[in-house]
């Protein structure tokens, strides 16, 4: 099953799938139709992708409007869904989602693509289009960011070494990811850098101090709260790559508003910890052979601190992880193409 969402659209389609015995990860083959769900359960449905296990099981019902289409682009039929039902319940190990939708379409019908509607829309008893596929516990950790303590048990006898990789070179099993959204660049000196972020409606990126890094047996990195850490506001990677959409490189310096802060402590039972204002920031984001460059310049408004200036790398496993957006690029890149056409 390939699962397909934007901040708009959430699809499923039928597909095999064959795992590269080098980079590890799965080139999907489409097999059956796509079924488009309405926005409304989209949210639901993601959110619920995202549960930390154990979770209480979801159930739902929504006549709302969504759309199946065959792949065969010759002979494309398209046709409405409604009366949506399903549930999603978790287990150890996996989740399992279960979705059903009547053939039939709801008026008026709003769409860019013409609908066939093979089914009448006035069926009494209209025919149903059943959805179940399991997703195991790692790929919600890794994709949808989710929490199972199965998988952050047992760690690693040493810390993990930084295993440097390319876009023409990638190892799925090296991706520097961890639970709860935290994904992890590197320095040039083969350091981990935690990279939290925050998604809509309030976009910011928070970066940790490098460290050398462990991860649990299962490949998902330690939590690391270690300090100082920079908060940038009004940025994540869907900011970035949605700004990079012709072009590879984005950079942005704000010197007022709400710019973000550096904390240099944690606080404790004796109260909070240490932390200043930002007076300004810069960051500028390149997209390289090596992933995504960032290099940052971080003014507190502390006078006895002087700016905190940084570069790190985001491999590339984990930017096709978390927005597959770059999936793009990295075509471009591998292509030997160094823009993208107008």
């Amino acid at each position: 099953m390939k699962i397909a969402f934007s901040r708009s659209l959430l699809s499923f389609t039928s597909s095999r799938a064959i795992r590269d015995p080098d980079t590890g990860y799965l080139t999907p083959d489409l097999t059956g139709p796509r079924i488009v769900v309405p926005q409304g359960l989209e949210s639901l449905l993601i959110m619920a992708l995202a549960q930390s296990y154990p979770a209480n099981p979801i159930t739902f019902a929504l006549d709302a409007a969504g759309q199946l289409s065959t792949a065969s682009e010759a002979n494309r039929i398209r046709q409405g869904l409604s009366d949506w039902r399903g549930s999603v319940t978790y287990a150890e190990g996996a989740l399992t989602v279960h979705i059903s939708a009547a053939l039939r379409s709801l008026p008026p019908i709003y769409s860019f693509d013409k609908l066939d509607d093979p089914w009448l829309v006035d069926d009494e008893v209209p025919g149903r289009v059943d959805v179940e596929f399991e997703l195991d516990a790692i790929t919600s950790v890794a994709r949808f960011g989710s929490y199972w303590k199965a998988l952050s048990q047992e760690l690693e006898r040493e810390p993990s070494s930084v295993v440097r990789t390319s876009v023409d070179a990638m190892r799925l099993e090296s991706a520097p990811i961890g639970d709860l959204r935290r994904i992890y660049g590197v320095t040039k000196d083969d350091l981990y850098v935690g990279i939290y972020e925050v998604v809509e409606p309030w976009y910011s990126l928070t970066l940790y101090a490098p460290r050398a890094q462990s991860r649990f047996i299962s490949g998902l990195m330690i939590e690391d709260s270690r300090f100082p850490r920079i908060t940038f506001e009004g940025v994540n990677l869907d900011v970035v790559v949605g700004s990079m959409w012709a072009t590879r490189n984005f950079g942005v310096t704000i010197a007022s508003g709400q710019i973000g802060l550096v904390e240099w402590s944690g606080g404790s039972p004796d109260g909070p910890g240490d932390a200043s204002k930002l007076l300004e920031a810069s960051l500028n984001f390149e997209l390289t052979m090596d992933g995504l460059v960032l290099s940052y310049s971080a003014l507190p408004e502390s006078s006895t601190r002087g700016a905190l200036l940084g570069v790190i790398t985001i491999p590339w496993e984990v930017l096709i992880i978390r927005s597959p957006l770059f999936v793009r690029h990295r075509e471009k890149l591998l292509a030997g193409k160094p823009q993208f056409d107008p």
